[in-house]
């Protein structure tokens, strides 16, 4: 029998749920880059639909298949309500609660959540992005933009963090302005401290007692 949900059939043992189209390129390219077999990862269409898409996961026939069952979302402004959100969740949905983010829940599938850029941490996706290109020329030039923006009285941005990062991406000869795009394109190095959330994440989703950086394959 094969699952109906929104069209996607549960047949790898590993699963993680991301906000957005681009969220699942990005987690695509760090896993590869893990060299971690055996994922999906799927959008739920954002933090609004990521209640309802939960809980048809854990409903789908093919459930039973899952050994680990990953969830990653921004903190935007709010980490607690955000982590909040993902524990109310998985309680409706009848699935065991991790003691906290990037901790394995009991039992199978094994549960684990994380929260960008950080747990309890205000920001998002981009923000890693951000921290991991620290040190290039190019977000010299993107800081140098934004700082005569201000002198020149022009308001900040609403998102500060999505829009230096598209600035930076501005700068690539290949144009995209979106983190999973980018990945794709390979504009991210993977061996930044900044993804060594991210790789426990996955790591821990393969195997509950993995340990190391995202730079160990």
């Amino acid at each position: 029998m094969t699952s109906t949900y929104e069209g996607r059939r549960i047949d790898q043992p590993h699963l993680v749920l991301v906000e957005g189209e681009d969220d699942v390129s990005f987690f695509q390219e760090l896993i590869a880059f893990l060299q971690l077999p055996g994922f999906q990862v799927w959008d739920t269409k954002g933090k609004y639909g990521f209640r309802a898409d939960l809980s048809a996961v854990a409903k789908d026939p093919h459930f039973h298949i899952l050994d680990s069952l990953g969830i990653a979302r921004d903190n935007d402004d709010d980490p607690a309500g955000t982590e909040r959100s993902i524990r109310g969740a998985l309680a409706d949905a009848g699935l065991s609660l991790p003691s906290g983010p990037l901790a394995s829940s009991p039992g199978t599938p094994t549960i684990v959540y994380t929260t960008l850029p950080r747990p309890g941490i205000t920001g998002e996706i981009e923000d890693l992005c951000l921290e991991a290109v620290a040190d290039s020329p190019e977000l010299t030039c993107v800081h140098a933009y934004f700082a005569c923006l201000s002198q020149q009285g022009v308001p900040s941005p609403h998102d500060l963090s999505k829009a230096k990062v598209q600035t930076f991406l501005a700068s690539k000869a290949d144009l995209t302005s979106r983190p999973g795009q980018a990945a794709r394109k390979g504009y991210w190095s993977w061996s930044s401290p900044a993804f060594d959330q991210l790789a426990r994440f996955a790591r821990l989703l393969a195997d509950p007692s993995a340990q190391g950086n995202p730079g160990d394959k």
